[in-house]
């Protein structure tokens, strides 16, 4: 049995720390509803450091509860590529049942390229197999005795299964942690408040 299943996103990202003359930061203006990252259109951009590492909601949880000590799975979808293989490979690294991470055929693994600046980040985000996270696919039968489920912000597609898992976990007195992102939130109040009624603990960024 495990202590806590980790739901949500599971990405690859790369950080890139952009070189002071490389780019531009202009303010707000007319042009501009607030400050904007500008780079000379056909230039080339050099950088003065990349380092790749696995991100996402469900991953980066995953490892955190599992360097604390417990036993925990994660419940995510990668591609079936290269990026989709190292994070499942750094899952295992940190003691992470990857048992439950799905391979999908037709979506590549979530990418970002995260551009840091001054102590500011500029993030490109690929949308990628964590977002079309289908009800079908979650496990139902194994995770019923998992004594919490934590839910990560549930994107694009993925944010259908938000309260499938909350009712589950409900029903079959299963303790829900969850910090929903925006598309949780947006779902209206008839679903939104029956839903966040049965959630344990709630976790909300400013």
């Amino acid at each position: 049995m495990f202590d806590i299943i980790t739901f949500g996103s599971a990405t690859r990202d790369t950080f890139l720390r952009l070189k002071k003359e490389g780019y531009r930061i202009l303010g707000e203006g007319e042009e501009f509803e607030e400050r904007a990252l500008c780079f000379p259109l056909g230039g080339k951009i050099f950088i003065e450091d990349m380092k790749v590492f696995s991100g996402g909601g469900a991953t980066n949880t995953a490892c955190t509860f599992s360097n604390q000590g417990f036993k925990v799975a994660c419940f995510s979808k990668v591609g079936a590529d290269k990026r989709g293989e190292a994070i499942i490979e750094e899952l295992k690294k940190f003691k992470v049942e990857t048992q439950f991470i799905k391979k999908d055929k037709r979506y590549p693994t979530a990418y970002s390229a995260i551009l840091s600046l001054k102590g500011e980040r500029t993030i490109l985000i690929y949308r990628g197999a964590c977002h079309f996270i289908e009800k079908e696919e979650i496990p139902w039968e194994q995770i019923k005795k998992v004594k919490w489920f934590y839910l990560t912000p549930l994107s694009g597609e993925s944010s259908k299964v938000f309260a499938p898992l909350v009712d589950f976990a409900h029903n079959h007195k299963i303790k829900i942690a969850a910090n929903p992102g925006n598309t949780q939130l947006s779902l209206g109040e008839e679903i939104l408040k029956p839903t966040l009624s049965k959630i344990d603990i709630l976790i909300l960024n400013k």
